[in-house]
């Protein structure tokens, strides 16, 4: 139910209707936690992102888009849209994607210091957790910074790629003309044959 009205408050259902995604985003709120696998070299970054759109989903409906820290979040997810969108031969996972995992796996090895215990199952950090949200509202003006960063230096080198097959296309115009000169200076040679 809570999860209801949060997905109801965003607007996510249009006047009392249920839209299907509305209706998936209600049940995977219920069921989606942070994943166990910061530790483990082989995170599924999927997951991951999948656990931050979430938590800034439940943040937005909770504080309100204007609430501190809120458009910045918003913002990186932005930004690993469009690089991804622009770079689609990235690996698996993008820098942002990284960044962003790490920072979601910096809260879990936090919490897990000052809460877990030995013997004691693992905590289960859900996107509705306070402390999470107090983290990434925290940490929202360096994460958007970072990830302009990481999006200017792509740009970068994507222009420099282009600029680099700009240089090759007139190279190799030039290396056709130049083979284009050798055949007229013998054509009046070969002629006959």
């Amino acid at each position: 139910m809570c999860c209801a009205l949060i997905l109801g408050s965003v607007g996510l259902r249009a006047a009392g209707e249920e839209n299907f995604e509305s209706r998936y985003l209600e049940s995977r709120m219920n069921e989606i936690t942070l994943p166990d696998s910061c530790k483990s070299p082989y995170r599924e970054t999927a997951n991951f992102m999948e656990f931050f759109n979430t938590t800034l989903y439940v943040m937005a409906a909770r504080k309100g888009a204007s609430a501190p820290g809120i458009a910045e979040l918003f913002a990186v997810i932005s930004l690993r849209e469009k690089m991804n969108e622009l770079f689609p031969n990235l690996a698996e996972e993008s820098s942002l994607d990284r960044l962003v995992v790490a920072q979601v796996c910096l809260f879990d090895k936090v919490q897990n210091e000052k809460y877990a215990r030995p013997g004691q199952p693992p905590l289960v950090i859900p996107p509705t957790d306070a402390d999470l949200h107090a983290h990434l509202t925290g940490i929202a003006g360096r994460l958007y910074q970072d990830s302009r960063k990481l999006m200017i230096e792509a740009l970068a080198v994507r222009a420099k790629e282009k600029k680099q097959n700009l240089n090759l296309s007139r190279q190799w115009d030039e290396i056709l003309k130049a083979r284009e000169k050798g055949e007229e200076k013998n054509q009046e040679l070969l002629r006959g044959i």
